[in-house]
């Protein structure tokens, strides 16, 4: 520890670390789609750093941008604020090194953004100053850079300083900015634009595509889709992970606007016999626990959740709201600290349960998926599967007719219906006769000679 390397630490050739920013204008996205990065990438087994805003840190800490201030003030807090950048990613990248385990650092901004907020011989003298050049900053440092386009440009509606303490820009001077960060990154190997020529969930889906391709992962695409499944029998799983082939699942029943707690009650016995864990499946998966928690809500009648996800005993934070100010609703997400996290809590809705599950994410045939279990906690303060919850299978896809994995029967698609608070709602509530195993339980059924899987029809319409 007494030798560490020097700023601007390189990578060692056979590092499995790779180095993204995540940069764009003011109000363009990027907050909500470092979540939704890290959670997918955390499931498909990557160790995830990210490295905070730099001026948020320094607004936060109290040291704000000298504005109106000598030239020399506002070079030095510029300067400060990329010597910042660099420490927080060098250091990342040291322990993910030290680790040895495949890991992404995602940083929200990165070091040319300083850029587009200095005039160009501010900006020179700079680098002069910090024996910085262009290429170092720029194409050493980042694998690969996502420019998500401010809401500024082509979303004007949507555009806010409410969600951001450190954002100072109007409309006009944030298209300026969005266009100058732009510039500032033009000419890195891998620079990709993210506009908003599509709404913002799609927009956000569009940064995980890119970091999953560029990783070699499968790109998630289209609707979310939700499944109630059951795991196959024990002879099954076993004709499975001796390589035989199995029988296609039964075809789901007719979409119904019934809603999910329904189909709950209807699961839960089948969900004591036959639990699913992570080593009873025949793929290699990565586990995870979350917990939503409802907070009451605001005046204008807002849901806000916290979000805990956690893996091998280390967690991450965030709180996901419906931001109703452009008169649309739109899901944003924040990435909290532990703190935060702990003080919000205290503002927890307490008609409702917070939800536990377990996920279980895995791929089959080229496709991601992630199958979701209620959590209930045991005598001995263990996570556990609850009896009042059903196994739920997503899958991102737009295909017409998708196949899913043959190790679940297919009870059902629930796309539309699957809602949280609702679970949290019936977790609140006496929980109801348990139905008798014998009246769920799949038939038995011989595996036949060729392979086969379900075929699921076109998602309903809503």
């Amino acid at each position: 520890m007494s030798h560490l390397p020097a700023l601007h630490f390189q990578l060692p050739p056979t590092s499995t670390v790779y180095r993204f920013a995540l940069t764009g204008g003011p109000c363009g996205g990027k907050s909500t789609a470092l979540v939704e990065v890290a959670d997918r990438l955390r499931s498909l087994g990557y160790q995830v750093f990210v490295v905070p805003e730099q001026a948020t840190i320094f607004h936060i800490a109290g040291v704000h941008y000298p504005a109106g201030q000598s030239d020399a003030a506002t070079i030095t807090w510029e300067a400060s604020r990329v010597l910042s950048q660099i420490a927080m990613e060098d250091a990342f990248a040291r322990v993910a090194v030290a680790t040895g385990k495949p890991t992404v650092i995602l940083s929200d901004r990165g070091t040319m953004d300083t850029r587009a907020y200095m005039m160009e011989d501010k900006w020179q003298l700079m680098l002069d100053e910090m024996k910085w050049n262009v290429v170092a900053l720029r194409d050493r440092r980042y694998d690969a850079v996502l420019h998500m386009v401010t809401a500024a440009i082509g979303a004007e509606k949507f555009y806010t300083q409410a969600n951001n303490e450190a954002r100072r820009e109007s409309l006009t001077e944030a298209a300026e900015v969005d266009a100058k960060t732009r510039d500032a990154w033009i000419g890195h190997r891998q620079f990709r634009i993210i506009d908003n020529s599509t709404d913002f969930k799609t927009k956000v889906q569009r940064v995980t595509e890119f970091f999953c391709s560029y990783l070699n992962q499968p790109v998630p695409h289209g609707v979310r889709r939700y499944f109630l499944v059951r795991y196959l029998p024990d002879q099954y799983k076993s004709a499975i992970a001796a390589g035989a082939a199995i029988a296609p699942a039964p075809a789901p029943t007719t979409h119904s606007s019934a809603p999910a707690a329904a189909a709950v009650e209807k699961a839960a016995a089948h969900l004591v016999e036959h639990k699913i864990t992570s080593t009873s499946l025949p793929v290699r998966t990565q586990e995870a626990h979350l917990t939503s928690t409802f907070l009451k809500k605001k005046e204008d009648g807002c849901d806000i959740v916290l979000r805990r996800r956690g893996q091998d005993g280390h967690y991450t934070y965030s709180m996901a709201f419906k931001d109703s100010t452009s008169g649309q609703n739109i899901i944003r997400t924040r990435t909290l600290s532990s703190k935060q996290y702990l003080s919000l809590l205290d503002h927890a809705d307490s008609t409702l349960i917070p939800v536990h599950r377990r996920r279980l994410c895995f791929q089959w045939g080229g496709q991601y998926y992630e199958l979701e279990q209620p959590l209930t906690k045991n005598e001995s303060e263990h996570d556990v599967p609850s009896d009042q919850g059903p196994n739920v299978l997503i899958v991102e896809s737009d295909q017409s007719r998708l196949q899913l994995p043959p190790f679940f029967q297919i009870d059902r698609e629930v796309t539309g219906e699957y809602n949280l608070m609702n679970l949290a709602r019936k977790l609140a509530s006496p929980m109801p006769t348990a139905v008798t195993t014998a009246s769920t339980a799949p038939p038995a059924q011989a595996a036949p000679a060729a392979p086969a899987a379900p075929v699921i029809a076109k998602p309903p319409k809503n």
